[in-house]
């Protein structure tokens, strides 16, 4: 499993929930700017941060860990 990949799956669930990255910025106490680095890969998300998306999403953590390939 590598970050590409979670980023990836965060940013299919975020697309799928209609959900901007203003918003996941907004519920982590973070910057737009510093999600974008995340769900481009750049930087590496955070257990804790994974976590608390998924809360915002309702769903399981467990669902950014899935290899699609």
């Amino acid at each position: 499993m590598t970050q590409t990949t979670v980023a990836a799956n965060v940013r299919a669930e975020l697309a799928r929930h209609r959900i901007s990255q203003t918003a996941v910025a907004k519920h982590l106490g973070v910057s737009r700017q510093n999600v974008a680095q995340r769900l481009n890969g750049t930087v590496d998300f955070r257990v804790g941060e994974l976590i608390t998306i998924a809360s915002l999403l309702n769903i399981d953590p467990s669902a950014f860990l899935v290899d699609a390939a």
